[in-house]
């Protein structure tokens, strides 16, 4: 990073400006408390995601759809297809 700060104005006066901010507690406290809800909010979606997929395969599984299928439409496992197979 200081190879290109050194080579541009620019990238200089960014690099000035990360370390200011970086050595503000509030600034940091802030950034750190939008990354905690930025985190929760990918979690969420990750969870929904995962859902839906569920979802599709127990659907395509009353449909008789092949589990090999399943696996190709859903990312799931078939381990975790024949789970939700078994858990009817």
């Amino acid at each position: 990073m200081e190879m290109a700060a050194e080579k541009s104005p620019q990238v200089k006066k960014a690099v000035v400006r990360l370390m200011e901010l970086s050595n503000d507690e509030r600034t940091r406290m802030l950034h750190d408390s939008y990354m905690r809800k930025e985190w929760s909010i990918q979690g969420q979606k990750r969870w929904v995601r995962n859902d839906e997929r569920l979802v599709i395969a127990k659907n395509a599984l009353n449909m008789n759809m092949n589990i090999g299928d399943i696996v190709k439409l859903t990312g799931l496992t078939q381990a975790e297809i024949e789970g939700l197979k078994n858990a009817d």
